[in-house]
C-alpha cells in the first residue's frame, strides 16, 4: 500500500514538474502537452493525487504517522525527479517494473 502511495505522490510531482516554466524537454507525450497548456486542469489534478496519497498514508499508518510520512516522500519523491529525470534514466518502463517489485516485496514480506 506505501508503494501505492509512493507512487501517486510521483505521479503527482511529475505532472507540477511537467508545468515548471523552466524545465522544457523535447520528447513530450500527448498528454503531457495537453496537461502543460491545461495548467489550471494540471493544478487539479497535482493536488487530488497528492491528497489521495495523504489520505491513503493517514489510513495505513495513522493521522501523525500519516503527515510526516507524507511529507518525506513528497521530499524524497521531488529530489528524484528534479535529480534523475534531466538525465532521461528513469522511463515509464522503469517505474512499472519498480513499483510492481516493491509491492511484491510488500505484501510477501
Amino acid at each position: 500500500m506505501l508503494s501505492t502511495v509512493t507512487l501517486l505522490y510521483f505521479f503527482g510531482f511529475f505532472v507540477w514538474y511537467n508545468c515548471s516554466k523552466k524545465m522544457r524537454w523535447k520528447a513530450k507525450s500527448v498528454y503531457l502537452m495537453a496537461l502543460e497548456k491545461e495548467e489550471k486542469l494540471s493544478k487539479i489534478l497535482v493536488a487530488m493525487l497528492f491528497l489521495l496519497g495523504c489520505t491513503m498514508a493517514i489510513s495505513i499508518l495513522g493521522w501523525m504517522s500519516g503527515i510526516i510520512a507524507s511529507i518525506c516522500i513528497i521530499m524524497c519523491v521531488g529530489s528524484l525527479i528534479v535529480l534523475i529525470f534531466p538525465f532521461r534514466y528513469l522511463t515509464l518502463t522503469h517505474l512499472m517494473v519498480l513499483y510492481f517489485l516493491c509491492l511484491l516485496l510488500e505484501y510477501t514480506l
